[in-house]
């Protein structure tokens, strides 16, 4: 065999050995991605459930902290000191600009507002049916 030859055969040699490793090392990661498939959907159904929790929690805290905002005096001293201002102006504001009623996580207003909002935004291509609303609004109830 010519030297010429044997160098062509060497190259040829590295060239098909390099397209098969290539070949394992895709086919190895399609593997691993296709494994791995089951765990990431694992993972998000325990995430979902935790943000749930989650939820639930801070939606039971907003309404104990709105209770305790309307019934308790000492919640207008406590604001009034933290803000320096004065127990009559915290009580005006509240009562005046954010009535309980307004604040009142089971009973939603103004969404048709958010909706044209929303679509003129290009969020929505059309305004959300009152199943669709359920479905997307989920608060938790009491």
């Amino acid at each position: 065999m010519h030297p010429g030859e044997v160098i062509v055969a060497v190259i040829v040699l590295f060239v098909v050995l390099g397209a098969i490793g290539y070949v394992l090392s895709v086919y190895n990661g399609l593997v691993a991605l296709k494994n791995n498939i089951p765990r990431s959907w694992a993972n998000i159904d325990v995430l979902l459930k935790q943000r749930h929790d989650v939820i639930v929690r801070f939606m039971q805290a907003y309404r104990e902290t709105l209770d305790w905002m309307y019934s308790d005096p000492e919640a207008i001293k406590t604001y009034a000191a933290h803000m320096r201002m004065s127990e009559s102006l915290v009580q005006l504001q509240r009562d005046e600009f954010n009535p309980k009623e307004a604040l009142n996580p089971d009973r939603l207003s103004d969404l048709d507002l958010v909706m044209q909002d929303a679509i003129a935004g290009k969020f929505l291509e059309k305004p959300l049916t009152p199943e669709q609303l359920a479905e997307f609004i989920q608060i938790p109830h009491r």
